[in-house]
């Protein structure tokens, strides 16, 4: 198994070594025409990384856990990597939102919310904590 680092000294991925992402990252690196052409075509950067469904959700999970137990940096952390690996998942932008909040950064969490929102449209959970938000911040004034 490989073991990654996000700043702070976060451990929060575990891939097989096969996914060797930082050799991925070079080749990415080295062939830039071709990669600005796949992001333009609407790949995200799991797709490039090729970072599998079940690594994406392992990774969630560890995540969510960590908001869970109040590790309240590292999950904001872990939220951050997430929605730059695939910012089209609503509930990583919801959780991200939830950790934001909870650190007190209020503004960056609002913006979360709203992403949620805007991927999520039918789901009235991402403007319930908008709300709870806005009231928080309301409080605090």
């Amino acid at each position: 198994m490989k073991v990654g680092y996000l700043n702070r000294g976060v451990v929060f991925l575990i891939f097989p070594e096969e996914l060797n992402i930082t050799d991925k990252i070079k080749g990415l690196s080295a062939n830039k025409k071709h990669t600005i052409q796949l992001l333009a075509g609407g790949a995200s950067a799991k797709d490039l990384l090729g970072i599998s469904t079940k690594g994406m959700d392992h990774l969630y999970q560890t995540s969510y856990n960590m908001l869970k137990n109040n590790r309240i940096d590292e999950s904001i952390d872990a939220f951050t990597f997430l929605v730059t690996l695939d910012p089209s998942v609503g509930a990583y932008w919801l959780n991200y939102g939830i950790a934001l909040q909870l650190s007190g950064s209020f503004e960056m969490a609002l913006n979360a919310y709203e992403m949620a929102a805007i991927i999520e449209v039918e789901d009235p959970v991402p403007y319930f904590y908008l709300a709870k938000c806005l009231f928080a911040m309301n409080d605090k004034e």
